[in-house]
């Protein structure tokens, strides 16, 4: 096999139109190769799932994602993912580079499967589950408990990275906000800030 062509941010494979499975092989003449892949944020993509996979063996990539331009990338999140699925929040028209590095030098056989799908965005209603993220920049998520395999109906990243969360029955939204003392936190309807309490005891 012949090296693999993107190894470098400037010759990155552009993913396309999501979702994708694609694989390349990755290795060649004694050499696993870093390779680099792209995709720009459609409209209506709330969240972005991404999985680089190895097989399970010897191989398990470790999958980075940068923003910027090549020659000036910045680490998006410093999300490190070892052959595990990875979900990011992203920006329509946002252009996110991919890096699949080898987890351990030279291995083989390296054979690269790339799976990417992507979250619509979907109103959330009363009684839906509040899934806080306590990773500082991922959103909450929103799943309806009468939809099928509790699939997530749509994100926030306004909502304060946390422990727990709850949505009352008039829609509002209480969670921590992982500080010493705890404070409660409490969102309006619209996802706004309107209120910040440290209960008694605390």
């Amino acid at each position: 096999m012949p090296a693999p062509t993107n190894q470098d941010p400037e010759d990155a494979i552009d993913l396309g139109t999501l979702p994708c499975d694609i694989t390349q092989d990755v290795h060649d003449a004694g050499v696993t190769y870093t390779v680099w892949y792209k995709f720009t944020a459609a409209a209506d993509e709330a969240e972005i799932g991404i999985w680089g996979y190895g097989g399970g063996a010897t191989y398990e990539p470790l999958t980075t994602i940068w923003t910027g331009t090549p020659g000036s990338l910045t680490n998006f999140l410093g999300i490190v993912s070892n052959g595990a699925p990875i979900q990011i929040p992203v920006i329509e028209g946002e252009i996110y580079y991919i890096r699949f590095a080898t987890n351990s030098g030279t291995v083989t056989p390296a054979s690269l499967r790339i799976r990417c799908l992507y979250s619509e965005t979907n109103t959330v209603e009363n009684g839906f589950i509040v899934v806080p993220d306590d990773f500082v920049g991922l959103p909450t998520s929103f799943m309806d408990p009468d939809g099928a395999d509790y699939v997530i109906q749509n994100f926030w990243d306004e909502i304060t990275s946390c422990e727990e969360g709850e949505m009352l029955e008039n829609g509002c939204l209480l969670n921590d906000d992982n500080t010493t003392p705890v404070r409660l936190l409490y969102y309006d309807t619209n996802f706004n800030q309107t209120a910040i309490a440290a209960p008694s005891g605390t």
